[in-house]
């Protein structure tokens, strides 16, 4: 399936944010948003790939993050 941006993102210069909940470790990720579309991309990887998610997509994948939905098993 591929997503195309709106035309409404400005590509060359988006407004990177990291969590509140970042610990200084460089285990993150940073995103973007223009109210439609959410950019993510590495922080310890800038200039490399960036994934583009709806807004409804992105808040459904934090809601999954939230409540645990994606940890690793313990014994992994």
């Amino acid at each position: 399936m591929s997503y195309r941006l709106p035309l409404s993102f400005d590509l060359r210069d988006p407004k990177w944010f990291k969590s509140s909940r970042t610990n200084g470790q460089g285990q993150c990720v940073e995103a973007a948003t223009d109210g439609a579309t959410v950019l993510i991309r590495d922080s310890k990887d800038p200039d490399g790939p960036r994934l583009g998610v709806s807004a409804q997509q992105w808040t459904a994948l934090s809601a999954l993050v939230k409540s645990g939905g994606l940890d690793l098993p313990a014994n992994f």
